[in-house]
């Protein structure tokens, strides 16, 4: 049987330290959305707004896509205490602009009870 050596512990050990635990208690803003966002610099943002910022960007994510993306990482998201959205908005061009607010409302709701607060990027 091979033994593992002390590499092979610290690296199991290091791939099972939950993510959260490396994260501090509570961010101040998460800026999510589409790519859009991808190219925002953290640090300058963070300097601007005076508090810390975290961008996740999701190419080519719609409404429903971004809503998914918080629903399945709540409990990071629920680390921020604002939370910025900014999603594809082109899509109006082929579909029904209710039903992309009504999206964006379902969106909105689910973010809504879960941090101090919500800003939507406007319609481009």
């Amino acid at each position: 049987m091979k033994k593992a050596n002390n590499h092979d512990n610290k690296k199991a050990k290091k791939e099972t330290t939950p993510v959260s635990s490396l994260q501090p208690q509570k961010k101040a803003v998460l800026v999510i959305g589409d790519s859009m966002v991808k190219n925002i610099d953290e640090k300058t943002l963070e300097r601007a707004a005076k508090k810390a910022t975290v961008c996740h960007s999701h190419s080519g994510a719609r409404v429903g896509q971004i809503k998914e993306k918080i629903e399945e990482n709540w409990n990071e998201c629920n680390q921020f205490e604002e939370i910025i959205l900014h999603v594809r908005t082109n899509v109006l061009v082929h579909e029904h602009p209710e039903n992309v607010a009504k999206e964006m409302e379902a969106l909105i709701n689910v973010v809504k009870g879960k941090t101090g607060k919500i800003a939507v990027s406007s319609v481009i």
